[in-house]
């Protein structure tokens, strides 16, 4: 099995890994002693109730020190193997199928997403022309980058980065590239009013915390991406760009 990228995992689940990865003989130890000493008692329980085979009655009442120390290591026996089968390091089927169920696979293929789309040069140049416009059209509205407070996987706890945030209007941006998120799930989820895209998981997310996002795509023009973001705050506290607010219309 590869090294486990311990990033996309909550402590609690590190946790439980490391101790199903690795041998504790002190939990062995304790489980099979209990195990052992109940299963003993109850043997005794079912002896002077009477319930158990007539041989193995005769053989106690032939030889009580006999029968009860035979009782005690049979039952430390069976207790000990129990244990051990419960508290052995677990295989590689058995480490897959706990990984499965924390969608670990899910978690690293989004980790990696985000890094790449990140680390795109293409793609940060393209949020970097969005990012000055923004600051020469709007001075005055206070802007966040990468903002990872609003949203986090479906998966855990791993923060997914909102490009652009303006927490005085309740409006927020993201600007995908479309090397590194679905356009087409993101389309098909406006059609049939889903949430199944990364794109409208993020805007679900940010609903929570009454935040608007809205999306804009590296396929559209400059001028379109403009445009929406403007209409966006417009509509959302009457914000226009200060291109627009300083040309006078003559009314003749």
């Amino acid at each position: 099995m590869t090294a486990i990228d311990a990033s996309v995992l909550t402590k609690a689940e590190l946790q439980t890994l490391s101790r199903l990865r690795s041998f504790n003989p002190r939990q062995f130890f304790g489980t099979g002693l209990l195990m052992g000493v109940g299963l003993f008692a109850l043997l005794v329980v079912l002896s002077n109730m009477g319930l158990l085979p007539s041989t193995i009655l005769d053989l106690r009442q032939a030889n009580n020190d006999g029968y009860l120390m035979g009782c005690y290591a049979v039952s430390l026996a069976i207790g000990f193997s129990v244990a051990y089968v419960m508290t052995k390091p677990a295989g590689t089927n058995r480490m897959e199928k706990e990984l499965a169920r924390l969608h670990y696979k899910e978690r690293v293929q989004e980790k990696d997403r985000i890094q790449a789309e990140q680390n795109d040069p293409e793609a940060n140049a393209w949020k970097d022309q969005i990012a000055q416009w923004l600051s020469r059209e709007y001075p005055d509205v206070t802007m966040v980058r990468s903002d990872a407070t609003l949203a986090h996987s479906r998966y855990c706890a791993l923060p997914l980065p909102i490009d652009f945030v303006f927490p005085d209007l309740g409006l927020a941006v993201q600007a995908n590239a479309e090397a590194w998120n679905n356009i087409q799930a993101y389309q098909e989820d406006l059609e049939f009013e889903t949430f199944q895209s990364d794109s409208l998981y993020l805007s679900s997310c940010c609903a929570k915390k009454g935040i608007t996002l809205v999306h804009v795509w590296d396929s559209m023009s400059m001028e379109q991406v403009q445009a929406a973001i403007a209409q966006a705050m417009e509509e959302c506290d009457g914000h226009v760009p200060l291109s627009a607010r300083d040309q006078v219309v003559i009314v003749q």
